[in-house]
């Protein structure tokens, strides 16, 4: 993020990261700003996570570690 000009103080920064320049599915973003919503619950004691929100939160993680890798490793190639 940073090496684009995104400080990612935010939660809502880290998503519009994704929506703008990381070539992510609508899907996966709709996923993460989900998680990034009951994450502000949880930590506040609103709510709680369940096994569900759980397991879809590795899916969403296992679904973007590709293709942050293959954007990382282009932006690794960039700069040599």
């Amino acid at each position: 993020m940073g090496l684009e000009g995104y400080k990612p103080y935010s939660h809502e920064a880290q998503i519009a990261f994704l929506r703008d320049r990381c070539g992510c599915s609508q899907y996966l973003i709709s996923s993460f700003d989900r998680l990034r919503v009951l994450r502000n619950k949880c930590a506040y004691g609103v709510a709680a996570v369940s096994v569900e929100a759980c397991k879809e939160a590795i899916g969403a993680v296992l679904s973007f570690l590709p293709v942050l890798k293959k954007r990382f490793d282009g932006k690794m190639a960039e700069r040599r």
